[in-house]
């Protein structure tokens, strides 16, 4: 589980790299216990519930590995556009059943990102693997992207 850690710090901080590639800046930007409490015990479990206000969530990413679909969304605060967190929807796909599980991965929060780890570990065998394997992917696209596709070509 380690390496699913690393994983997700490092799929947040590329966002920071700069022109430098070995420097990693961080934002102000910090989820809070509100929006990570909102998106991880309301959010998806009450069909009534409605969003956050202020808030609203934007496609990000979204990959059907094995029986299982992952679907990434930005949580947006909307009056600056800066995304607060990263809801992460896991769907077990079964034939009669799909079991759904919902995480916010927080953004400059050391707190709530043990708390992230945490849920992620208790997902069960097969999901966690595959979550893992899903992020580790990830993470070599948006290196891919941050450092080959936006780099300056000399």
């Amino acid at each position: 589980m380690k390496t699913f850690s690393f994983a997700c710090f490092m799929l947040f901080s590329i966002f920071g790299f700069t022109q430098n590639k070995n420097e990693i800046k961080s934002s102000n930007v910090k989820t809070t216990y509100e929006e990570y409490n909102f998106l991880t015990e309301r959010y998806g479990y009450d069909d009534k519930v409605e969003m956050l206000e202020g808030y609203e969530l934007q496609d990000f990413f979204e990959l059907t590995l094995e029986k299982f679909n992952f679907n990434y969304k930005l949580f947006v605060e909307v009056n600056n556009g800066k995304t607060k967190a990263i809801l992460i929807t896991i769907t077990k796909i079964k034939k009669k059943d799909d079991k759904v599980k919902y995480l916010c991965m927080p953004i400059n929060n050391g707190t709530l990102f043990k708390k992230f780890n945490s849920e992620a570990e208790g997902l069960g065998v097969s999901m966690t693997l595959v979550f893992e394997a899903l992020n580790k992917a990830l993470l070599s696209k948006l290196i891919d992207e941050k450092i080959n596709v936006n780099a300056k070509k000399e």
